[in-house]
C-alpha cells in the first residue's frame, strides 16, 4: 500500500513555505504614521528581513497629507530610496578615509 499522506504533507509544506516567504518579502517594507496632534505626526519608515529591523528613519511630518505622501513613497521607493540614505550617511566617512589615506588634514568649520 502506497503511503499517499506523507507525499500530500510534503506538497502542503512546500507550499505554505512558498507562501510564507512571499508574504514575508511583501512585508520587508513597513511605514506607517502616528499623530501627535492635528498638525503633526511622527512617520516612521523602516525596512525588515527575517524579523529583524535593519533600516529605520522617522520624521516629523506638518500635516496628515504630507504623513500619507511619506508612507506611500517609502512603500513604493524603498528600495530607491534606502541605498541612497546609506551611500549619503556613508560619505562622508568615506572622503575623510580617503583624504587621509592620501595625507591631507581633515578640517573641522
Amino acid at each position: 500500500m502506497i503511503c499517499y499522506r506523507g507525499i500530500i504533507k510534503s506538497k502542503v509544506d512546500r507550499t505554505v513555505k512558498g507562501e510564507l516567504r512571499e508574504i514575508q518579502d511583501e512585508s520587508a517594507v513597513r511605514a506607517e504614521f502616528i499623530p501627535l496632534s492635528e498638525k503633526e505626526f511622527i512617520v516612521k519608515c523602516k525596512i525588515v528581513e527575517n524579523n529583524v529591523t535593519i533600516f529605520e528613519i522617522q520624521s516629523l511630518a506638518s500635516s496628515r497629507e504630507q504623513a500619507v505622501r511619506i508612507v506611500e513613497n517609502w512603500e513604493k521607493d524603498a528600495n530607491l530610496i534606502y541605498p541612497k540614505v546609506l551611500q549619503m550617511i556613508n560619505q562622508e566617512k568615506l572622503e575623510k578615509e580617503e583624504k587621509e589615506e592620501n595625507g591631507e588634514q581633515t578640517r573641522l568649520c
